[in-house]
């Protein structure tokens, strides 16, 4: 047994300790304080804090066979936060669809998989990442009559095919912890003309948006969403694996 150690503080592991192959692991620490939160990488013996994006906290999700790790992490006010990808002792920004973002899985390949907030209302899409970017909702990827509206991405494997919870007609984005559905897409050959097209739609959306975000910074921390410290985020998660009642359903994408 081995002891990891810390960021200098007490808590550590808040919502996934991770590893791969090669014995890396990967999870978050609270700080010295116990006030803020971290990602971090162990190897051979070595912690590394992977920082953020300029806020206080950060989480990590997964970890593949490359040491390429992946999670979210807040911008500077910490009220709102991106997916990031971790490679090469650099934390990459993999955007949103609209707010915010939260990455759950990635594959030897790094393909990257999660959720993204298109508003602050709670209505949550899934997102696919992959070679550079940008961004894709599922959505824009599976045919406009599908039975299901996909909500969320929780893990891809290396053949591609990922799974996820999507709601039927009828039930809204909010209630999936009340009529969510299970998903899984099989990878079928390259996308048509419908798919760019909806993606391209999607893409000017989130471009619109953000767009006029920088133009009244005040109404993009508008939240419904309480603002949780990084102590109450680690009970929140441990409630959330647990099943326990009391846990909040939105804080990880």
């Amino acid at each position: 047994m081995r002891d990891l150690g810390s960021l200098g503080g007490t808590l550590c592991c808040s919502d996934a300790m991770v590893a791969n192959s090669r014995g890396q692991v990967a999870s978050d620490s609270t700080l010295a304080g116990d006030l803020n939160s971290h990602p971090f990488l162990w190897d051979r013996g070595r912690l590394t804090d992977l920082g953020t994006f300029g806020g206080n906290n950060g989480f990590v999700h997964n970890i593949n066979d490359k040491g390429e790790v992946v999670g979210y992490a807040d911008f500077p006010g910490d009220e709102l936060h991106d997916a990031f990808l971790w490679k090469n002792g650099r934390m990459i920004d993999l955007g949103n669809l609209g707010r915010t973002s939260a990455a759950h899985a990635i594959t030897n390949t790094s393909q990257i998989v999660g959720g993204s907030f298109i508003d602050a209302t709670g209505n949550i899409r899934p997102f696919l990442w992959e070679n550079g970017g940008p961004m894709v909702d599922l959505n824009d990827l599976i045919p406009p009559d599908s039975p299901l509206t996909l909500l969320v991405a929780w893990d891809i494997n290396e053949s591609g095919t990922i799974t996820g919870v999507g709601v039927p007609a009828g039930c809204a984005p909010t209630d999936r912890g009340l009529c969510g559905h299970v998903f899984v897409l099989l990878p079928q050959g390259d996308c048509d003309q419908d798919n760019e097209a909806r993606m391209a739609a999607t893409q000017a959306r989130v471009m619109a948006e953000h767009a006029a975000a920088a133009q009244s910074p005040a109404a993009t921390k508008q939240s419904s969403t309480p603002q949780l410290s990084p102590v109450e985020r680690v009970h929140n998660m441990m409630r959330q694996r647990l099943g326990l009642p009391g846990a909040h359903p939105t804080l990880r994408d």
